[in-house]
């Protein structure tokens, strides 16, 4: 990818990035809260190519329903691979203990939103 693509790249997805993510990154309380943003960017250029890729699994609501819009259009054998591989499990087990903040009750819980999992 040229510089010139790459550029165009980061323009166009660059609405699409949660802005709480990059508002997490910036408060000093928040360092331990590490979201991997080349993930994010390469995940939403792919799909912007109408390539479906594999997602980021983070702990926001738009993370969450790309992983199952994701899960959903893929094989059961695929899917089974997945799962094993990415210790997918585990990770939602994780997510699932993790304080974040709830969009479906509207409640912020702590001022504090969930962490990416790699």
């Amino acid at each position: 990818m040229d510089k010139k693509e790459w550029e165009a790249m980061l323009y166009q997805v660059n609405l699409t990035i949660d802005k709480r993510n990059r508002l997490a990154l910036l408060s000093e309380s928040n360092n331990h809260l590490y979201l991997d943003f080349k993930s994010q960017i390469l995940y939403y250029y792919l799909k912007s190519k109408s390539i479906n890729p594999e997602p980021p699994i983070l702990g926001t609501e738009q993370g969450l329903e790309d992983l199952l819009n994701y899960l959903r259009g893929q094989p059961k054998e695929s899917l089974q691979k997945f799962v094993k591989e990415k210790k997918l499990i585990d990770k939602l087990t994780q997510l699932s203990s993790t304080e974040c903040e709830g969009h479906h009750d509207k409640e912020v819980v702590n001022s504090q939103y969930c962490s990416a999992l790699f």
